[in-house]
């Protein structure tokens, strides 16, 4: 009996240290207390040395005014005391917890960003910490001044500069600041703020209020549409005519994405590329077969028209689509005309943007292709 308690003692004392060792694994180091700038790492006394020529106090003579561990929190309390005259928005401050960006001139540093207009965001703290003009040191390239101003007083959920110039640019178009914080947290954040089409889907946005999500779901189908037709704009468009687009777009997405893996083996002509001459400059002409499901789908996308719908026919070898497209003048990609070839060898169909008919010039080309390849064509049916 003795034995049995002295056994079941052994295993509850080995039982409790393996959970000891478990819970003492789990435990968090705590890091100690940074009380002097020596003892930061050097990454981060690096980043106080590129800029000490720009620095107001010595950063030897800091001394800590937060009870947080945290590295980064005392840092930025050293970034205050050494470059600050003046509290800044907290997506200012928030740059010293980011590496240094590699296009920084540490040469002539206060000149490069007016000089350049080069995004430096320790430089551009420094200025408004500073009580500096920072729109005409750098802000000027990206933002007018009006929303210059909103960008310095970006609220403290408007957590980095990327975000803080839609926010600005939100702002100035409409002064909701809660509207302004949503725009500032979508897709826009991706894209460069200097070009003026986002600038003006971020003020589109802030004179028509969604949710984040409906705006990003904007955003995709912007992108997608600009990438199709560089010409186009959301300035003075209706909400509720961008909304059934969006709409009408992600349905198409939904079948596309259906319709993945359908493809057929098409027609046996090759491709055909023509160049001739329009009005003193030359121009390409391309003539290409669509042999798939999504590529047939976005063909009709493109051109308002309801191609989508021989998909089963190319399947069943009954039809082939063909895409004609031309570049002109130079650099200009445009979309002409969508083709059908019957089974017996014969041009069906031709019709452009909107079911328009074919203008002279496609026509001719049209002839010149179905000489070449052996196709009928009669110009005077379309």
């Amino acid at each position: 009996m003795g034995k049995q308690i002295r056994l079941r003692e052994a295993q509850k004392r080995a039982s409790e240290q393996a959970l000891y060792q478990i819970l003492r694994q789990r435990v968090k180091v705590r890091p100690p207390f940074i009380d002097s700038f020596a003892e930061f790492a050097p990454n981060y006394r690096a980043k106080v040395e590129q800029y000490r020529r720009f620095a107001i106090r010595l950063p030897e003579d800091w001394k800590s005014s937060v009870r947080s561990r945290s590295p980064e929190r005392r840092f930025i309390d050293l970034a205050r005391f050494v470059f600050a005259r003046y509290p800044v928005a907290r997506h200012l401050e928030s740059v010293w917890d980011q590496e240094p960006r590699a296009d920084v001139d540490t040469e002539d540093l206060e000149a490069a960003p007016s000089a350049r207009g080069r995004v430096d965001r320790y430089y551009w703290y420094i200025l408004a910490a500073q009580g500096k003009s920072l729109y005409r040191e750098g802000l000027r390239y990206y933002l007018s001044k009006h929303e210059a101003h909103h960008f310095l007083g970006a609220p403290p959920e408007v957590v980095s500069t990327e975000r803080a110039f839609w926010y600005a640019i939100a702002m100035a178009a409409n002064a909701d600041v809660e509207v302004a914080v949503r725009v500032s947290r979508t897709k826009l954040v991706d894209f460069p703020i200097a070009w003026k089409f986002w600038k003006d889907v971020a003020r589109f946005f802030a004179c028509n209020p969604l949710s984040v999500l409906e705006m990003n779901d904007f955003i995709d189908y912007f992108q997608a549409t600009k990438d199709l037709d560089d010409s186009f704009e959301v300035h003075g468009s209706a909400l509720s005519t961008l909304r059934g687009r969006v709409e009408e777009w992600k349905h198409i997405l939904w079948i596309e994405r259906r319709l993945d893996g359908d493809n057929w083996s098409g027609r046996p002509i090759p491709d055909a590329v023509y160049r001739t001459e329009e009005e003193g400059s030359p121009a390409v002409w391309r003539i290409h077969q669509i042999t798939d499901a999504i590529e047939l789908s976005r063909e009709g996308e493109r051109l308002r028209h309801c191609v989508a719908k021989y998909r089963s026919s190319c399947m069943a070898s009954k039809s082939s689509i063909w895409s004609l497209t031309y570049e002109y003048p130079f650099g200009k990609f445009n979309r002409g005309l969508t083709i059908e070839v019957d089974d017996e060898g014969a041009i069906a169909q031709c019709r452009g943007f909107a079911n328009r008919a074919p203008l002279e010039r496609e026509r001719a080309i049209l002839q010149r292709w179905a000489s070449d390849v052996g196709l009928s064509f009669v110009s005077s049916r379309y």
